[in-house]
């Protein structure tokens, strides 16, 4: 699977590596923790590591930092996609296959 975003003007796709799948990143086992960690030059997306031992990064964004990191407070969204690929092409979006939810123990922001 190759994951893609936007970036101001710029579109662009993450490695299937980036994104993890598999036993490692099965969410649905037990609440995680996921963290991002700001600096003027950088962001860092992590995830816990399941056996409590630290975290991973599973990316870092990192370039011209008055075009691609932020450098003011601004809101933090969280949601849920179930897995359609209708937004990459000119297909219709169909509903999930079985319902799903999305369940956020809590939020932390220092």
């Amino acid at each position: 699977m190759t994951a893609a975003y936007w970036l101001g003007n710029g579109y662009q796709t993450y490695p299937p590596s980036v994104h993890p799948t598999g036993r490692e990143h099965q969410a649905w086992r037990a609440y995680r923790s996921y963290r991002f960690d700001w600096q003027p030059t950088q962001v860092t997306y992590s995830m816990d590591l399941e056996d409590g031992q630290g975290f991973r990064t599973l990316w870092t964004l990192s370039g011209a930092a008055e075009t691609v990191i932020p450098s003011h407070p601004a809101p933090c969204f969280m949601n849920l996609w179930h897995n359609a690929n209708h937004w990459l092409n000119d297909r219709p979006a169909r509903p999930p296959r079985r319902p799903v939810s999305f369940r956020v123990d809590r939020v932390s922001i220092p």
